[in-house]
């Protein structure tokens, strides 16, 4: 539009021009200056219509091409983060198999991709951000469970688009990792359950189940514990009786003890579990709840 007006004044300057110069070389009639004026509004209203319409046409495509469509939330219930996406965008988990612990969403539109959306587990984005590199990207959120590292893609950080989406990322907590496998074990006169992707193993003086990051273990019979610092005291229900149950931590570690009585047997009378990360606390207690002898 504002072609069309610059090309306006140019044309009426012009005409100007003309009708200087013609009257500077004889004196015209105020009929012949009329029709002069009456011609030059007629191409001037063709042009600028012209003008005006190719204006408009290059508006309307220049709007289509842009349009994104309307935000839409979305919401990923497993690892606990919501993102707000135009409905023309796509986002998807892919497949990584470099790194087990990490796992990535990308972020497309008209199958290019914006941005990749990584999730780290907390206990291997420390660690990697203790390495001399880092973690690639900008971490966005975090919550008790996962880290949010978005990896930029170069040629679209400068767009207003990708910055309204990458802002509006939010963590909203995430469900706890629990197994949906558990093998039975017996030893010692009881039996209980642990999940399928932990390791057990005898020492002899007890049984220790220990989750795959070794993080977290669940000990029969429990050791003796020395050392600790006490931190409540409550009860908990073990083979449908309620039993003593003693909280501690040292350091890094949370830790449980759970005093069966004399009433189990002559080989154990405590079960001990203890864990760095609290993910890890619902499948220990589903070994405590699943304990029978």
């Amino acid at each position: 539009m504002k072609k069309a007006l610059k090309k306006i004044s140019a044309v009426f300057l012009i005409a100007a021009v003309a009708l200087i110069t013609f009257s500077g070389c004889r004196l015209m009639k105020k009929d012949e200056i009329k029709d002069l004026k009456e011609e030059i509004r007629e191409e001037t209203k063709e042009e600028l219509k012209e003008e005006i319409l190719e204006e408009l046409e290059g508006d309307e495509n220049n709007e289509v091409e842009g349009d994104e469509g309307e935000m839409e939330t979305y919401t990923n219930e497993t690892y606990g983060f919501q993102i707000d996406i135009p409905e023309s965008w796509d986002i998807a988990q892919t497949e990584t198999t470099h790194d087990l612990e990490t796992q990535q969403f990308n972020v497309d539109t008209d199958g290019e991709t914006m941005f990749v959306l990584k999730v780290y587990t907390n206990e291997n984005y420390k660690e990697q951000s203790e390495n001399a590199d880092g973690p690639f990207g900008v971490l966005l959120d975090s919550n008790d469970n996962y880290s949010f590292v978005s990896a930029e893609v170069q040629t679209h950080q400068s767009d207003e688009m990708y910055e309204d989406v990458v802002d509006s990322f939010k963590a909203v907590g995430g469900e706890e990792e629990t197994s949906d496998c558990y093998n039975n074990y017996t030893v010692e006169g009881a039996t209980f359950e642990y999940p399928c992707e932990w390791d057990i193993r005898d020492t002899g003086a007890s049984s220790i189940v220990t989750s795959p990051d070794q993080k977290a273990e669940f000990h029969y019979p429990g050791p003796d514990i020395g050392g600790w610092d006490k931190i409540s005291e409550s009860t908990t229900t073990v083979n449908g009786q309620e039993k003593s149950m003693t909280s501690i931590k040292t350091d890094d570690l949370n830790g449980v003890i759970i005093d069966l009585g004399s009433d189990l047997n002559e080989y154990g009378s405590k079960i001990f579990y203890q864990y760095e990360d609290d993910k890890y606390v619902n499948e220990l207690e589903k070994m405590v709840s699943t304990f029978k002898y």
